[in-house]
């Protein structure tokens, strides 16, 4: 038996729907149209929960605590110098010579607060792990 094609709800394309589910299936498998349905499916949760007080209530609380630990989060030097020992410094700096082929200890310095606003920028979670 052949499972009729059916039109996907979103983007108006025809498609097979899944053997096991064919009598709910309203969608095709394409990513934009997997991805509304799933916004939609959120939305319909949402709005759901969204007339309950004490999910209302506790959502909140959330959303301040989370907004409380990003406020108290410690701010680190600028400088990798502050940090670290001038031993470790010193590795650090023919480490970048190496790596870089630098001609001397500014490029390599350089290099090394490059590193470091990348890797600051990585552990905030903005922006692609490789630029």
């Amino acid at each position: 038996m052949s499972i009729p094609k059916r039109i996907c709800a979103a983007c108006g394309r025809k498609f097979v729907p899944d053997r096991f589910n064919v009598h709910h299936q309203k969608y095709c498998l394409h990513p934009a149209c997997v991805r509304e349905r799933k916004h939609g499916r959120d939305r319909k949760w949402e709005a759901k929960r969204r007339e309950d007080p004490e999910w209302r209530r506790l959502k909140s609380q959330r959303c301040a605590d989370c907004r409380r630990r990003r406020a108290v989060r410690p701010v680190l030097p600028s400088s990798p110098a502050v940090l670290l020992s001038s031993g470790v410094e010193h590795a650090l700096i023919g480490l970048a010579v190496r790596l870089t082929d630098a001609t001397g200890v500014a490029e390599a310095r350089e290099f090394l607060r490059g590193c470091e606003e990348h890797g600051r920028r990585l552990a905030q979670g903005c922006g692609p792990p490789f630029c």
